[in-house]
Formats: C-alpha cells, structure tokens, sequence
C-alpha cells in the first residue's frame, strides 16, 4: 500500500508537550494542596461522644429522664444543616416580632411562658432597655442584665432570647419563641456541649447540638460574648434604634472562638471583634422593632 502523499500529519510540538506537561503538573499540585487544607481542618466528624451531664440538665433542656446523651463530635455537617434549620425559625420570629430581649445566664432557663403579665401602667415606650422586661420575669435572679463595662458584651455563659408577637391583651405580653444557648462544660468526655433550642411555651419545637472535644486546647464553657446590646442614645441620632449583634455556635467549626485576650471590660470592640470570623451564624437582632 502507498501513502497518500496529500494527506496532512499533524502532531503535539515538543514545546506543546512541555507546556502541557507543566500546566497539569499546576492543577494535580493546586489539588493537592487544597485536599490537604480541606482534610487537615474542615474534615467533618462521623463520631459520637456519649456526654455525660449533671443534674437535670437534659430534663430541662429537652425533656429527658437520663444523665447521657449520644451528641455529634464536632465539626459535624448533619448538626450544621440543623443549625441552618433554626437559623431560618429564627429570622421568620423576628421578622413577626414587637420586640426583643437578650438575657445573659449562669444557669438553666425553665422559664417558657406564653405570656408575661403586665400592669396598665407600665408603658412598654417608655422602656430604657432589658432590665425593664427582666423585670417582669417570675425568676428574674436567673438572667444576668448587666453589660461589661464598654464592650456591651451581654454577661453570662448562656443566652436566652425572648421574642414578643402583637398581643390583643391589654394586661399580658404574648411570647412568640424563646431561644436558649447553653455551653455545659463536661469532664466526662472532656469538652463543651454546645446547643441551641426554641421553645413555644414549655414546647420544645427545634434543637440543634454538637460536642467539641478539648483534645490540644483550653476547655472553656463560653464563647465570648454570645451577645452585644447597642441601646438607643437619645443624644445621636445616628443609633435611634437600639439593636443586638448575637451569635450561635458553628457545628461546622471544628472549635470555639478562643476568649480575647484583651480585657473586655476596657475594650470597647472586645466585645465583637473576638467572633468575627469564629462562626458563620451571626445575627443583627433590632430590640424594638415596632418603635
């Protein structure tokens, strides 16, 4: 048989080759370094700790008659897609809300009412901020109302989130939700439990939990400050309208945001600045939003 001598034979020039060789070596080089990055710190948790709690812990968190609950190791992305869950309760709450409330605690909250009495007398407009509704609490000495001295930093290992809806009771305040974060610091594994949980009156309607282990890292039982509280300044009218910056605990992170190292109580963006970054759920809460 005889070539076709009109037949054209083309082919990769050794130059072609070369550069071709380089730019995939840069591509199988670019993934694995991101696989790595990926692997060494997003790597999320299959394991489960079986937390041992104190107390009546879980019977006031959820009803529970038992000291052991089976919690997700974090970072964990079924405990992560719950989170995102609540995030949106969360956001539909405020958007029906009259008003807001963040109230630091040491302790436990078993106080879910669905409405909070009220005298005629008490002009809600005329409310100053948070002590005004604490106030009106049947455990009042629970919540922890004062604020670190110029942060705004709300005190308090645990945070509870009161959202009033439009009452027709001229005597009662109605609760729409409340929403309690509690870190419970455990020996047994060691670690901290970290958990978000809304409540309907004594209704425990959505939950999310994660456990973060202490292996190579300070056990602490806060994450500090769960909230910050900007009250209205009658002097500037630039800050009208009072407002909270809170935050939730990330399922996602593999740990908790480290305490700042400066001291809060003298910092005035200590109070915020220590999250930034620490945790993708973060909320811009108004206080009033009806006034």
């Amino acid at each position: 048989m005889r070539k076709n001598p009109n037949r054209e034979i083309s082919a990769f020039t050794f130059v072609e080759l070369v550069v071709a060789l380089a730019v995939g070596a840069i591509v199988v080089l670019v993934a694995v370094l991101a696989y790595g990055t990926i692997f060494r710190n997003s790597l999320p948790s299959i394991q489960d700790e079986d937390v041992v709690f104190q107390d009546n812990t879980l019977q006031v968190f959820y009803g529970l008659d038992t000291n052991t609950l089976s919690v997700s190791r974090a970072p964990n992305f079924t405990a992560a897609a719950m989170a995102e869950d609540m995030r949106n309760h969360f956001h539909d709450d405020i958007a029906s809300a009259v008003a807001v409330f963040c109230l630091g605690r040491d302790g436990t909250n078993t106080l879910h009412p669905v409405s909070i009495p009220i005298s005629l007398t008490n002009d809600v407009r005329a409310w100053t901020g948070r002590a005004n509704f604490n106030a009106l609490l049947a455990n009042s000495n629970a919540f922890t109302n004062s604020l670190s001295s110029a942060s705004n930093a709300i005190k308090g290992a645990n945070l509870s989130v009161y959202i009033l809806e439009p009452s027709t009771d001229t005597t009662h305040l109605t609760v729409r939700a409340v929403y309690d974060t509690d870190l419970v610091t455990n020996t047994t594994p060691r670690g901290v439990y970290a958990s978000v949980k809304r409540y309907e009156g004594s209704t425990l309607t959505g939950y999310y939990h994660v456990f973060y282990t202490s292996d190579n890292w300070t056990v602490t039982n806060t994450i500090w400050p769960l909230a910050c509280y900007y009250p209205r300044n009658s002097a500037n009218c630039t800050n009208a309208r009072p407002f909270y910056l809170v935050w939730w605990p990330d399922p996602a992170s593999a740990r908790m945001p480290p305490l700042p190292n400066a001291n809060p109580g003298t910092n005035l963006r200590a109070g915020y600045t220590n999250m930034g970054g620490q945790s993708s759920f973060s909320f811009v809460v108004p206080a009033f939003p009806a006034l």
